[in-house]
């Protein structure tokens, strides 16, 4: 019985998911994407030649937005993190096109949209 309810513990903390894990997760996972997805000179632009380079700009200001929030909800971060798997090439401009289910992870953020998280902040002030 002890041996049972010590293996359900494990089990229950291996399907929590770390703010912090997540934040890594989503960096490779974006990066994987933009590095397929994007045009040469929107790469260029940021400075993303591999997922190395990608991670290093991308990660901090993930981690940055995901500080601003005092509300993680880890269910619906292994909802994204699953649905972000399926994820295709979009077509046209930078957007990272996200799952809804990504917007649910971080709430209650000081300064922040998460929802505009989706898009990448090309400078321009039209969009």
């Amino acid at each position: 019985m002890r041996a049972a309810l010590l293996s359900l513990l494990v089990l229950s903390a291996g399907c929590a998911i770390d703010d912090d894990v997540f934040v890594t997760r989503l960096a490779e996972q974006d990066c994987a994407y933009a590095l397929e997805c994007f045009d040469e000179p929107i790469l260029n632009f940021y400075g993303w030649s591999d997922q190395g380079s990608c991670e290093a700009s991308h990660g901090p200001d993930l981690a940055a937005l995901a500080a601003s929030c005092s509300d993680y909800d880890a269910k619906a971060a292994r909802t994204c993190l699953s649905e972000l798997e399926d994820r295709s090439c979009q077509g046209e401009g930078p957007g990272l096109d996200r799952p809804d289910s990504c917007d649910a992870v971080f709430t209650s953020c000081e300064g922040a949209d998460t929802g505009a998280t989706d898009e990448v902040d090309t400078g321009s002030e039209d969009g």
